[in-house]
């Protein structure tokens, strides 16, 4: 019983912060849209709650995409690239 109130315990204890929900979120959809100096740059940004907050808030499209441009000052590779003809 005691080491099941622990293992309880322990299990509260540790709930990722909304930065990190971000950075994952970061990492899992524009690792590959974004040049390196971006993705730091956008780290800097996920660093304050109130503008991670709103990042893991916004759904996966271009307005999350756009938002996060304004919010990093660089344009977002798109998810497809497309040959011109």
């Amino acid at each position: 019983m005691v080491d099941e109130l622990r293992r309880s315990r322990e299990a509260k204890q540790y709930q990722k912060t909304v930065q990190e929900t971000a950075i994952d979120i970061l990492y899992r959809d524009y690792e590959t849209r974004l040049d390196t100096d971006a993705f730091v740059e956008a780290i800097n940004v996920l660093e304050s709650e109130s503008k991670a907050r709103i990042f893991t808030r916004l759904k996966a499209d271009e307005k999350r995409d756009r938002w996060f441009e304004v919010a990093i000052g660089t344009e977002v590779f798109p998810l497809y690239q497309t040959e011109c003809n």
